[in-house]
């Protein structure tokens, strides 16, 4: 089944009029966490890398598929002198669809699609006496996580290659921890990532 997809996909780009782009990423963003019942809590800064495959079909749409490492987590305030940070990491695999607009060197996109992430790691600082400790502080977060991932950006066409800054957004659609008082956590994520692109293959009928 596998290999019948890949042949397919392979096929489409083949007849199609279009351009393949492959490139590299590197951005930050704020990450926190849509816990139930609510905390109180910061965003974290966060650091996200990883690699680019866009296949373009004219005039508008295309697919970016994505594999990054990318980090997320959260800072719970428990009063105005103790708090829990803890970061958690993950390699993910976005599935965009990708939408652009501009024929010229500069030119605007949107990408929209689902986010398929694995648990590599994750660190808890503990800058607070032992009372005020929670039971979630110490649970193992889950290995797989799904998410929804929206970007907004645009992209500069040059001699050298096409360079994207793109805003993106990820919404998690599955709870990682399992927990007697969270009934539900949701990682949010909001960053800004520079993209450089290298066309490795350009078709026209």
């Amino acid at each position: 089944m596998k290999l019948k997809f890949l042949i397919f996909f392979f096929i489409i780009i083949k007849i199609t009029n279009a351009q393949t782009e492959l490139g590299v990423k590197i951005g930050g963003g704020s990450s926190s966490v849509d816990f139930r019942p609510k905390i109180e809590q910061q965003n974290i800064n966060t650091f996200t890398t990883g690699l680019v495959f866009k296949h373009i079909n004219k005039p508008i749409v295309g697919i970016q598929l994505e594999l990054n490492y990318i980090q997320k987590g959260w800072k719970e305030i428990i009063d105005t002198l103790h708090f829990y940070k803890r970061s958690v990491n993950y390699i993910e695999f976005p599935v965009l669809t990708h939408f652009h607009i501009g024929k010229n060197k500069l030119g605007f996109f949107i990408n929209i699609g689902p986010d398929f992430a694995y648990h590599i790691k994750s660190k808890g600082d503990e800058y607070t006496k032992s009372q005020y400790s929670r039971e979630y502080f110490y649970k193992d977060i889950k290995k797989f996580e799904y998410s929804l991932v929206f970007d907004l950006g645009f992209k500069l066409k040059t001699n050298v290659g096409c360079f994207q800054l793109e805003g993106r957004y990820i919404q998690a659609l599955t709870n990682f921890l399992d927990s007697e008082i969270i009934t539900d956590s949701r990682n949010k994520f909001i960053g800004v990532s520079l993209v450089y692109l290298y066309q490795i293959k350009s078709y026209t009928n």
